[in-house]
């Protein structure tokens, strides 16, 4: 069986994020449009969807739905739109690092702030167990 990596990143999504890509996240948590969005590096990995929706329920369980998105107001509050991905998946194409090249031209952080984690599930070369962290890089 081959190992999976487990990917954690919740961010707001900054108010100029088009609106296509909104509505592409919430078919996506809703479990209907495993489309493409875009021409990106990201869309050529074949796993990239799992980079966004992969559960592996026997090594790495997750709680909830894989990826979450909100959007909107509640009780006349506009919201920021937020975006959550917790999944599991075996990473051989670069997914998580193709994902983030992708996704945080729409993040709403400044540089250096935290975003998440990847933590592949044997450690590397021999190494224990380590997640790496993931933060907001310069642009």
């Amino acid at each position: 069986m081959a190992n999976m990596t487990e990917l954690f990143l919740r961010v707001h999504l900054r108010d100029d994020t088009p609106a296509g890509l909104l509505d592409w996240l919430e078919k996506i948590a809703a479990g209907n449009d495993l489309e493409a969005y875009d021409a990106h590096p990201f869309f050529a990995c074949r796993r990239w969807h799992l980079a966004l929706t992969g559960v592996d329920e026997i090594s790495t369980p997750i709680v909830g739905p894989p990826l979450a998105f909100g959007r909107g107001s509640v009780d006349g509050y506009e919201l920021r739109s937020m975006l959550t991905v917790h999944s599991a998946f075996r990473h051989y194409d670069g997914e998580v690092a193709a994902f983030l090249d992708w996704i945080t031209q729409f993040v709403d952080a400044d540089p250096g702030d935290f975003l998440g984690y990847s933590l592949y599930e044997d450690g590397y070369d021999g190494e224990p167990e380590m997640p790496t962290l993931i933060h907001m890089p310069r642009r």
